[in-house]
């Protein structure tokens, strides 16, 4: 236990992990690729999911969604990131069960300073977002759990947030 929860299946992919880095919107066709080879490519190599939605009205960065088991996610944002110039930070989002939401979020003794249950972290997790600087959010409810921070910061805080999830010491 402790381990990232599959929510659903899409397609005989489990979609438990999302990830989202933001590419210039000038360079989406960069990264769909002519009639979509570039974007098949990457989701055959990967294994994962991708959707990429330009706003140019709105936004200078597009969205890459990534869908899939973590690695292979990853292993697609870095071929998304080898094809664009930038890539601004990634987000994170996974479910976790109730007993590693409890670990990383705390008790009320380790929280007693914040008036706002919804900021609750541990030690722990407090000490992972410091080291990997990775915004993390737990919360008790369904939402997801979140790592915002550079694509390579946010892979390796995640393997330590499961970590504390299970128990283990991530520090160790």
């Amino acid at each position: 236990g402790g381990g990232i929860i599959a929510r659903g299946d899409r397609g005989g992919m489990a979609v438990a992990f999302k990830l989202t880095i933001w590419v210039p919107v000038e360079q989406v066709g960069v990264v769909i690729g002519r009639s979509g080879q570039q974007i098949n490519r990457i989701q055959s190599a990967s294994g994962s999911r991708l959707n990429v939605v330009a706003e140019p009205e709105n936004s200078a960065w597009a969205p890459v969604y990534i869908r899939g088991g973590p690695e292979g996610a990853f292993a697609a944002a870095a071929q998304v990131e080898e094809l664009v110039d930038e890539v601004d930070d990634a987000v994170a989002e996974f479910q976790l069960g109730a007993k590693a939401r409890a670990a990383l979020r705390g008790g009320a003794e380790t929280n007693a300073h914040l008036a706002d249950e919804s900021c609750w972290l541990s030690s722990a997790t407090r000490r992972i977002s410091a080291e990997c600087k990775v915004r993390i959010r737990v919360t008790e409810g369904v939402e997801p759990v979140t790592l915002e921070g550079t694509t390579s910061d946010v892979k390796k805080a995640l393997g330590m947030v499961v970590a504390v999830g299970q128990g283990k010491d991530p520090f160790a």
